[in-house]
């Protein structure tokens, strides 16, 4: 499957998020997450440009293992190759991991509502050791456009956590 999005840092995620309903956007869930990131020693899936991580919602009520392939830019957007299989507990899946050589690299952790819009889907999350409040808009290229255009005064592209960190760090 192919993933399209686009983030932004976001100093009033009140507003943004009274922004979203006035539109028609409908709150869908509220989740807590984990992604715990994995590679080998010699860091060859970042070498690549890859990802590989478990996911664990609201702590241990869904886990997932994802692939994500190298990023691609596209008109401000950022897709990437991504593969998700669910999985029955995140300890077996990360001592597989470990057995194949993968160790843990980063744990990343975070609470997410996410909106809808059709097909298009807009996460807001809170990423409490950072203490920042990021969005992301995921969809095809059409709802990406068509979502941004209700924050004309928020900067979304192609970025990553760490490049919005950096970003933030700067102002």
């Amino acid at each position: 499957m192919q993933e399209k999005e686009v983030r932004a840092i976001i100093k009033d995620p009140e507003g943004f998020r009274k922004r979203l309903f006035k539109s028609k956007a409908w709150q869908s869930k509220e989740l807590t997450i984990e992604d715990r990131l994995y590679d080998t020693p010699t860091r060859t899936l970042k070498a690549k440009g890859e990802k590989l991580r478990i996911r664990t919602f609201n702590h241990g009520a869904r886990e997932v293992l994802c692939w994500k392939g190298k990023k691609n830019f596209d008109n401000n957007v950022k897709s990437r190759e991504e593969v998700e299989v669910g999985v029955g507990s995140q300890f077996n899946t990360a001592y597989i991991l470990q057995s194949l050589g993968f160790f843990q690299t980063k744990v990343i952790k975070r609470k997410a509502r996410y909106f809808s819009f059709g097909q298009t889907k807009v996460k807001l999350e809170y990423f409490p050791v950072e203490d920042v409040w990021l969005a992301e808009i995921e969809g095809d290229l059409k709802g990406i456009e068509k979502a941004k255009a209700l924050f004309p005064d928020i900067e979304f592209g192609p970025y990553t956590l760490n490049s919005l960190l950096k970003k933030l760090k700067e102002e």
